[in-house]
Order: structure tokens, then C-alpha cells, then sequence
């Protein structure tokens, strides 16, 4: 239970489960929150809040949200895969055309999957990731792709690491195109 001391009083469950069988790992979580809403986001930080407006109460932001994900390994070999899906209802935006701050009416609402493999031959590891999201905003015709989300993502990264000696490690990513 939460309370927030200007929007109110919100239950906030959440359960998971974790089940492994042999090389198998699977892991379901449900749940839900809130958020109080907040005049700091990605846009107001970059243009500033004395232009910004609020032309209504803003409402308390809910969420709910489900993930699931399995994992298997083989040797050196480590596989996991995870679906997930999240809604936020009454989200606070921005609106970049008159720049003010409201709650909207439709949820934002957010969904993908990720895939990592890890293969680890002491003292070298490489990881490899992917992760497709699909994430929307607005109400009616003006509903889009949520700003700085990309569609697609990728990273690979290979270490060495020698216990009480240290780490190097070699870094690639890519970030797929996005609505800024």
C-alpha cells in the first residue's frame, strides 16, 4: 500500500513466480503501481519549465504489468527470452506543440520482447541482446510511437575478467531509428 500525500491512497500488488526444471528456468510476474506525476520529463529537461504550462489537475499515473520469460543453458551457453507488456493509464505528457503538461485519456502502452545469449569460456564471456519494443502515446489520431523509444535495439559485449585482477571488456550497440 502506498500513500501519497496530495493523490491519495493505491494498492500496489504484484506476484511472481519462479519454476526451474534441470538446464530450464521459467519466471511469470504480474503487477501494478502508481506514480505521481511530475513537470520532469525528457522534454522539460531539455527546454527548460519556466515556459512550461498545466492547465488541469494532473491525475495520479497507474500502471500494470506482465513479464515472462524463460531461460536455458547448455554448457557454457546461457539462452533467456522475455515477452512483456506494460499500460500506464492517466499518463502525464507533454505536448510539444503548445508545450503543457497534461493527464491523458487513453493509456500509454508498452510491448516486446527481448532475447540475451551469454556464452562463458573463463576467463572470456560474450553477450549478445536484442529487443523489439513497441510503445504508444496520445489520444485518437494524434497516437503515435512514444518519443526517444526505439523499435529495435541490439548490443554485443565481450569481457575478460580475472577474478581480483580486473576487467576489459568491448562494447557495440545499436539503437534502431526513434521519434524524437
Amino acid at each position: 500500500v502506498d500513500v501519497h500525500n496530495a493523490f491519495g491512497t493505491f494498492v500496489s500488488p504484484r506476484v511472481s513466480a519462479l519454476l526451474r526444471n534441470g538446464a530450464w528456468t521459467g519466471r511469470a510476474s504480474v503487477g501494478s503501481g502508481f506514480f505521481a506525476p511530475t513537470a520532469l520529463t525528457e522534454e522539460t529537461a531539455a527546454a527548460g519549465l519556466s515556459r512550461l504550462a498545466v492547465d488541469a489537475p494532473l491525475k495520479a499515473e497507474r500502471g500494470r504489468s506482465a513479464s515472462l520469460d524463460v531461460t536455458r543453458t547448455a554448457g557454457p551457453l546461457t539462452l533467456t527470452g522475455t515477452l512483456f507488456h506494460y499500460d500506464v493509464h492517466d499518463p502525464a505528457v507533454v505536448d510539444r506543440g503548445t508545450y503543457t503538461l497534461s493527464t491523458l485519456s487513453e493509456p500509454t502502452i508498452t510491448k516486446g520482447v527481448e532475447g540475451v545469449a551469454t556464452i562463458r569460456r573463463p576467463p572470456f564471456s560474450v553477450t549478445g541482446t536484442y529487443t523489439y519494443v513497441h510503445s504508444r502515446e496520445g489520444v485518437g489520431s494524434s497516437r503515435g510511437d512514444v518519443p526517444l523509444t526505439p523499435r529495435h535495439s541490439a548490443g554485443l559485449v565481450g569481457m575478460w575478467e580475472k577474478e581480483d585482477r580486473g576487467r576489459i571488456g568491448v562494447e557495440a550497440y545499436f539503437t534502431g531509428r526513434q521519434r524524437l
